[in-house]
């Protein structure tokens, strides 16, 4: 009961109850350091597993990506020189295009001019003039026939 009344003080710990005291609290200091230092054995040991086993894979998931950008940029350059083509071609194509309407411009009106003289033959009055002609030749192709056999 002088315990926990505080009129009464406490009788004077000896020394072997000093020493038992230091020993329980050294034996939970012990326990709690061997808790500690097995949980940094085991802490260090999921890290090193971790780096065994995650490192290699991150290292070939980083030299796969840098391959992909490589041939991702090859790509682009590529298509970069087929535009770059694509716009030679269509100034080429507009070039072209603008010279043959010159052409056509040009020569509209002879191409108008031919056609309308071709019209304005009379293919009877030729049709009739090669019959006669058939006419007049044919008997004088007989005769001359006649001697080259």
């Amino acid at each position: 009961m002088a315990d926990n009344n505080p009129m009464f003080p406490e009788a004077p710990k000896t020394e072997l109850d000093q020493l038992t005291e230091l020993v329980k609290k050294q034996t939970k200091q012990l326990r709690y350091s061997r808790i500690a230092c097995f949980a940094s054995v085991a802490m260090a040991a999921i890290l090193l597993v971790s780096c065994i086993l995650i490192v290699p894979r991150v290292m070939t998931t980083i030299h796969q990506f840098n391959d992909l950008m490589t041939e991702a940029i090859t790509v682009i350059d590529n298509a970069n020189t087929t535009l770059e083509s694509f716009d030679e071609m269509s100034t080429e194509i507009t070039s072209a295009a603008e010279g043959i309407n010159g052409l056509v411009e040009e020569n509209s009106e002879v191409l108008t001019e031919s056609v309308k003289k071709m019209n304005s033959i009379d293919f009877e009055g030729l049709n009739e003039a090669i019959a006669d002609l058939q006419a007049v030749v044919e008997p004088m192709a007989n005769f001359f026939g006649k001697f080259t056999r």
